[in-house]
């Protein structure tokens, strides 16, 4: 049930909403019962090039693409710059300062079009959205007309994942090349990024840069049933398209996110533990750790409230009684 005082409090304080979406990129439908999307396992990662052939870098970019890349490189092992080196050398960058009034978004800072592995750049000072669209070309593999791109699968002008796909490469921006963009959504990232690496013990950016939305579904199979993980994977893509378009809608889609990802954190904490009180010792010290504020223009409202938390410990001791008897 919607708070409607809340509802009316985000209106008047919304005062710069982040980057709007593409009306032409991308459509999707609210409703809860969008459990119908197929995704597909990764190609299996072929390394074409070993390392950037310098004469193929654009020369206005050369600089900012060696930056990139040494961070990238400094962070991560080989196995995960294999995209980049793939795409890195058939890169083409193009500057058009007018493409966000092509696009119909006026706040538009660069676009990565995997089919042609190019870059379109709005500012060409805008180092990072030229980061941002980067990453997209770091994490994705073309094949056969499908693209993964980190976690956005698209096929048939059909896509799935790329609310958690742009969250998580705003993520990247964040902990690796010191973006400070004040955003509402990029007030909860950390908080999702270290809950999804406690729960499935691996960084999400691994994952991402792999192209591996597979891997990453696979993480939660313990704690959850696939359409509810389809379920989850719906409800980040309407927190996306929420920043852009339905600001109204956020806070009840991610307090949903949330309460998914707190009641698979009491299973692995339950899972790991020999009795109740080593599980909510565990529980409580990762919970009172992690911020669920959503930070607006002038203030910050909670998304998850204490009786959330425990309903979220209810639907969890219920799914551990479930399975046990089911064994």
């Amino acid at each position: 049930m919607k708070d409607n005082n809340i509802f009316s409090k985000i209106k008047s304080f919304i005062i710069n909403p982040v980057k709007t979406l593409p009306k032409d990129s991308f459509s999707v439908v609210r409703t809860k019962n969008q459990n119908k999307e197929k995704y597909r396992i990764t190609p299996e990662l072929v390394q074409y090039f070993d390392h950037i052939d310098m004469d193929k870098l654009d020369s206005r970019f050369k600089e900012l693409i060696m930056e990139f890349y040494n961070t990238l490189k400094e962070n991560f092992s080989e196995e995960y710059l294999i995209n980049f080196y793939n795409n890195i050398n058939t890169l083409t960058i193009y500057h058009d300062e007018n493409a966000n009034k092509k696009r119909r978004n006026k706040r538009l800072g660069g676009v990565y079009t995997p089919i042609n592995n190019s870059i379109t750049i709005v500012d060409i000072n805008d180092k990072f959205s030229l980061f941002h669209e980067l990453l997209h070309m770091s994490s994705c593999i073309e094949k056969d007309g499908q693209i993964f791109s980190g976690f956005h699968q698209t096929n048939n002008g059909r896509g799935f994942g790329i609310g958690l796909n742009e969250l998580t490469t705003a993520y990247i921006l964040q902990k690796y090349f010191n973006e400070k963009e004040e955003t509402y959504i990029n007030s909860i990232l950390p908080t999702i990024a270290n809950f999804i690496k406690y729960i499935i013990g691996e960084d999400i950016e691994k994952f991402y840069l792999k192209s591996d939305l597979f891997g990453l579904i696979n993480g939660f199979r313990n704690y959850y049933t696939e359409k509810e993980i389809i379920k989850f994977i719906n409800v980040v893509d309407m927190v996306y398209v929420d920043t852009c378009f339905s600001p109204t809608f956020l806070v009840n889609d991610v307090k949903e996110m949330f309460m998914f990802l707190i009641k698979a954190l009491y299973i692995k904490c339950a899972n790991e533990s020999q009795n109740e009180e080593e599980c909510m010792e565990k529980f409580n010290s990762l919970i009172s750790n992690s911020s669920f504020d959503i930070a607006f223009a002038n203030c910050s409202i909670s998304a998850i409230k204490n009786q959330d938390i425990d309903y979220c410990i209810k639907e969890a001791k219920r799914y551990l009684n479930k399975n046990s008897m089911a064994h």
